[in-house]
């Protein structure tokens, strides 16, 4: 999921159509590992965006992180495990023509390592 700036809130750009919903509470609540529960996690996300005063990129990366997905899942009968993950998060600014991005880079002690944002500009 992809934040985008906006004047009046960030709009949340995604691997589904959300237009396809009248609201969020339309969305299917059954979403599961197959799907990567991604209207569960948009509604998070929703609800994050929401509740925070301010949403400056930092606070967004904040919100992403929350609904970032790392599962470790067998999708049928015996198959082994697999990960499932959020591979990259980016956070665009129109006003700046700027891309803030933070990649998976892989597997630590016990949990998932990304890399910092860095930040990408178009020149005026």
């Amino acid at each position: 999921m992809i934040f985008t700036d906006r004047l009046d809130k960030p709009n949340i750009v995604t691997n589904f159509a959300p237009s396809r919903f009248g609201a969020s509470t339309e969305m299917p609540t059954d979403d599961g590992i197959r799907e990567g529960y991604v209207f569960t996690r948009y509604r998070m996300m929703q609800e994050a965006i929401g509740s925070r005063q301010s949403l400056e990129t930092p606070d967004l990366f904040g919100i992403a992180d929350i609904v970032s997905f790392d599962a470790l899942a067998g999708l049928e009968g015996g198959d082994p495990l697999r990960p499932f993950r959020t591979l990259w998060t980016g956070i665009y600014d129109l006003d700046e023509r700027s891309l803030q991005l933070s990649l998976y880079e892989g597997e630590g002690e016990g949990e998932t390592r990304r890399s910092s944002p860095v930040r990408l500009a178009l020149l005026p």
